[in-house]
């Protein structure tokens, strides 16, 4: 195991050289980089074959099974061997393409919804949401029991004003157009709520 000494000279020369590489290159392609991993390449710690015409045509290849992720690819490019070979190894073409498609599938996945809690109009506030048993505990919260249809027309008309972009509005006009009629559901709104 390396101790702090060892990963402290380590970082000095490997920063040493990088320095040196930036301060004697002006051009980059002086500079040996590992094409897929972008990392500079230390002499004598592993082999460093260069891109051949024939190397080109199979990391093109290679790259639209993939998904076309890496940058072109040119003759004399230098690699690491290790590189390399992950980046033509079908278990890991599968397994780049399948952490692509979870990433994916997650970011596309909805709730279901029996996962969601149901909104229960006599126990949750029509206007914020939140139990009013709770609420009711604490007893200095006035409750006011939606009765006329003139309060419901009165919140309808309110969440068209707001406009159709606005997620309090769409929710409330949700619940209402769920429950057809907030006197018989049994709505509740707590006058103190500021959700409006």
């Amino acid at each position: 195991m390396a101790t702090q000494h060892e990963h402290a000279e380590r970082y000095q020369s490997t920063s040493e050289l990088s320095l040196d590489l930036h301060l004697t290159s002006s051009d980059p392609r002086d500079v040996d980089i590992c094409a897929l991993c972008n990392h500079i390449l230390n002499d004598g710690q592993e082999k460093k074959p260069t891109v051949t015409n024939k190397g080109v045509a199979g990391l093109h290849k290679v790259s639209r099974a993939r998904g076309g992720s890496r940058p072109d690819f040119y003759t004399g490019q230098i690699l690491h061997t290790s590189c390399r070979h992950d980046y033509y190894n079908q278990n890991s073409i599968r397994r780049d393409f399948n952490r692509k498609e979870e990433h994916w599938s997650a970011a596309k996945k909805t709730s279901l919804r029996s996962s969601t809690n149901k909104f229960d109009f006599a126990n949750d506030c029509l206007l914020c949401g939140r139990c009013t048993r709770d609420l009711r505990k604490k007893g200095d919260v006035s409750f006011y029991q939606i009765r006329t249809s003139s309060c419901q027309a009165n919140l309808e008309l309110l969440c068209l004003q707001k406009g159709p972009g606005d997620k309090w509005a769409e929710t409330v006009k949700g619940c209402i157009e769920y429950a057809q009629d907030l006197c018989a559901a049994g709505a509740v709104a707590y006058i103190t709520s500021n959700a409006i």
